[in-house]
């Protein structure tokens, strides 16, 4: 069982951030890089409601209520490796 983390400040948020599938790390990775559920979908042939569907989940798991925040706690993390989007080739 997935464990949803709770409301406890910053530090509890960032740890979620670690907890996300690869995919969702991937979404979260573009979304602080700026592009829309549309484009995300486009760069992951995938439908721009998947992404939504994947937001929800991510925003969900968190308890972080926006994109800024989102990207503003993906800022903080000592290790941003695991939120970098490389294209595939």
């Amino acid at each position: 069982m997935k464990e949803i983390c709770r409301r406890k400040g910053i530090e509890q948020q960032m740890l979620c951030l670690y907890k996300l599938t690869p995919l969702e790390k991937r979404v979260v990775s573009l979304v602080i890089e700026g592009y829309s559920n549309i484009e995300i979908g486009n760069l992951l042939h995938t439908t721009p409601k998947t992404i939504s569907g994947y937001m929800t989940r991510i925003m969900r798991k968190t308890q972080i209520l926006n994109r800024i925040r989102l990207a503003y706690l993906v800022g903080c993390l000592e290790d941003k490796s695991e939120f970098i989007y490389i294209p595939k080739a």
